[in-house]
């Protein structure tokens, strides 16, 4: 069974982006946590709160994203030298990124 992540199949860029988004989160929770923004109005808290949500929201893009192009790359491979793709059906099911 292969593990559910390598960084030998991430691209740099990817990888790289990642990490500012999760440390933009870490960030922005941090600072909300420790309190650094009390001394801030409503509107520098909304601010902070929306950049980490943003950032947290990218990063479940980038998984689901990163899950639909493994499955039908899968599918592809599978499917072997015939010259035929997945089915609209399989890339509907497999690429799904909400549980619905």
């Amino acid at each position: 069974m292969r593990p559910p992540f390598r960084i030998r199949g991430v691209r740099c860029m990817s990888a790289a982006l990642a990490a500012v988004n999760v440390a933009a989160a870490a960030v922005g929770a941090a600072a909300e946590w420790v309190g650094v923004t009390e001394s801030c109005g409503r509107r520098e808290e909304a601010a902070v709160g929306a950049a980490v949500a943003l950032a947290v929201v990218r990063i479940v893009a980038m998984v689901g994203t990163a899950r639909a192009q493994e499955v039908t790359a899968l599918a592809v491979v599978s499917a072997g030298g015939g010259g035929e793709g997945p089915t609209a059906e399989f890339a509907k099911r497999e690429t799904r990124v909400s549980p619905n």
